[in-house]
């Protein structure tokens, strides 16, 4: 009778040599669940995925279904292109290429990360508002203040006089 590590009766097993059943299980488990988080890391870098994934962050944003409190009020109801022109749009400007590049080169740098930025923030994400900058310009830039709020999204509301 062989016993697993945990002292459970168990059985030889082809690569989990010494666990049960029960814990043969749960390494299978875990070592997919490592392998499916790996595929997604990855998908984020790729120059593809790292477009599909910004669009859906910014389409979530602007449905109120991401962020905190304040960040989700800010966005909710902003219009946003639909996805193919937004893809389009993207293979277009020739800016992300190079910031992609630029981004890859560096080892992945969060710094040098490409995001969407809109030019007038009460506009939205629509054709001529947006365009692509690393992640350390579009923190850095001034910060502008809505109309429809009196601040933007990181400053607290401002006194009334």
């Amino acid at each position: 009778m062989v016993w697993c590590s945990k002292g459970h009766k168990a059985e030889k097993l082809k690569g989990f040599a010494g666990l049960c059943v029960k814990h043969y299980r749960h390494a299978y488990y875990c070592a997919h669940k490592q392998l499916e988080q790996t595929r997604a890391r990855n998908y984020k870098r790729d120059l593809y995925g790292r477009v599909y994934v910004t669009y859906q962050k910014l389409r979530l944003r602007c449905l109120g279904r991401m962020g905190r409190d304040v960040t989700a009020r800010l966005y909710r109801g902003l219009p946003f292109l639909p996805q193919s022109t937004f893809v389009k749009w993207t293979w277009k400007t020739k800016a992300y290429l190079k910031l992609y590049l630029a981004w890859r080169e560096s080892g992945y740098s969060l710094k040098l990360t490409p995001t969407i930025d809109r030019k007038d923030a009460s506009k939205g994400y629509v054709l001529g508002n947006i365009r692509w900058l690393t992640f350390i310009e579009n923190c850095t830039r001034p910060k502008r203040r809505t109309e429809l709020t009196g601040r933007n999204q990181y400053s607290k509301p401002l006194k009334k006089k």
